[in-house]
């Protein structure tokens, strides 16, 4: 018989390998981030790193909890905007420890802002470390870069949603998804880029403006924003990157063509107008699209060429008089695919501009031909802006909307 004993021996080892709850952090000591900026600024002492944070509010949230205490529909706004200085990102981030009686948690915070002459001057190598370093940091935060400040940016106004971050979120989730005009970019394709050779990084572009509509006062009062005038946010093109630090940017046409040149785009509309006919518009939804990239070597030097097929159909026709029939959907596939080469072409040409190559061509080239990449990988920037490229775009228009005929006036 087993001795009492050795029977307690695994009951003793099981209770050693129970965690236990020792590092523990209780919620109500923290502070939620919901967005982080950066900021390279000059102080009295000269240069510095500046953080921003937008923080969601403990009585904000017990609101929308429905616990009582909660401030949110008293006017009160759900985020609290905060910034520290430092001579590095980390003794910013720790300085911000000094604003707040809780534990600063990242966990849910859904991107990175950096402003814009920060990303000229700066490098990213020497941004994004710190974020790699918070425990707790997805790395699904989307990267973006404002045209302002990142300070600036932070202090908008927000429209329809209880927070910035939260807007931006929306923004990068369902609207660049429906518009195809805007890249959207998380830390892990942006350190994808940076450490790949051949790739360089692109990133969201965030615009600072001042909406056309009236803001209530009431709603300003919430968001600090009161007797200022109303800016808001949106995504308008994407940020261009050669090497580590900002090149430029591309606006929503190029961004476009950047997107069909990659095979990314979702859905977008592309209005028409014929050169033969000043009066013909219509507008197609582009609902499929698919792209290849390909490389050959013509008398020693690389070749790309690009093969995009899109598919759509007809959703907007202006009145006039001719029939919609097999060969007139034919007339305007080809129109489109036309639209969508000048828009992939405007692109390649900006981005050979910028000495940045987005797109991964240098890639190809190193997949086809190792040996010659080898050859030219440290000065690639500088081969980049000769690299002929090659587009063709074949568009199936499959029907036309609810109308199959144009209207007539009578």
């Amino acid at each position: 018989m087993i001795s009492r004993k050795l029977l307690l021996i695994p009951l003793g080892i099981l209770l050693l390998l129970q965690s236990g709850c020792w590092s523990k952090v209780e919620v109500e000591n923290l502070a939620i981030v919901s967005a982080v900026g950066i900021d390279r600024i000059e102080t009295e002492d000269g240069s510095k790193w500046q953080i921003t944070l937008e923080v969601y509010l403990p009585k904000a949230m017990a609101a929308a909890s429905g616990e009582e205490g909660g401030g949110r529909g008293g006017g009160q706004s759900a985020t609290w905007i905060t910034s520290s200085v430092g001579n590095t990102l980390q003794e910013a981030a720790n300085n911000l420890s000094s604003r707040t009686p809780r534990i600063l948690f990242y966990a849910h915070t859904h991107c990175v802002i950096i402003g814009k002459e920060t990303a000229q001057k700066e490098k990213l190598t020497d941004i994004l470390p710190i974020f790699f370093g918070f425990k707790e940091f997805r790395l699904r935060n989307h990267v973006l870069i404002s045209e302002k400040s990142a300070f600036e940016t932070l202090s908008s106004v927000w429209e329809l949603e209880d927070s910035l971050a939260d807007e931006i979120k929306d923004l990068t989730d369902e609207t660049s998804l429906r518009l195809s005009k805007a890249v959207v970019a998380d830390l892990k394709e942006v350190a994808d880029a940076l450490v790949s050779s051949g790739r360089d990084v692109i990133a969201s572009k965030l615009e600072v403006f001042e909406t056309p509509e009236p803001v209530s006062s009431g709603e300003q009062e919430k968001q600090g924003q009161q007797n200022q005038e109303a800016q808001s946010v949106r995504l308008h093109g994407s940020a261009v990157f050669s090497g580590d630090k900002l090149a430029g940017f591309f606006d929503d046409h190029e961004t476009r063509g950047y997107l069909f040149a990659k095979g990314d785009v979702k859905v977008t509309v592309i209005p028409l107008q014929l050169d033969t006919d000043s009066v013909f518009e219509c507008s197609v939804r582009i609902l499929r699209s698919t792209s290849k990239t390909s490389m050959k070597m013509q008398k020693g030097q690389p070749q790309i060429e690009l093969k995009i097929k899109t598919e759509g159909h007809i959703e907007e026709l202006c009145p006039g008089d001719y029939d919609v029939d097999t060969a007139f959907l034919e007339k305007i596939g080809r129109e489109i695919s036309h639209e969508i080469e000048k828009e992939v072409m405007a692109s390649v040409e900006k981005a050979k501009s910028l000495k940045a190559d987005v797109f991964g061509f240098g890639q190809s080239i190193y997949r086809k031909d190792p040996k010659y990449w080898h050859q030219i990988a440290e000065n690639w920037r500088d081969h980049f802006p000769e690299l002929p490229v090659k587009v063709e775009v074949e568009t199936i228009i499959r029907r036309t909307g609810a109308v199959s005929k144009p209207f007539k006036s009578s």
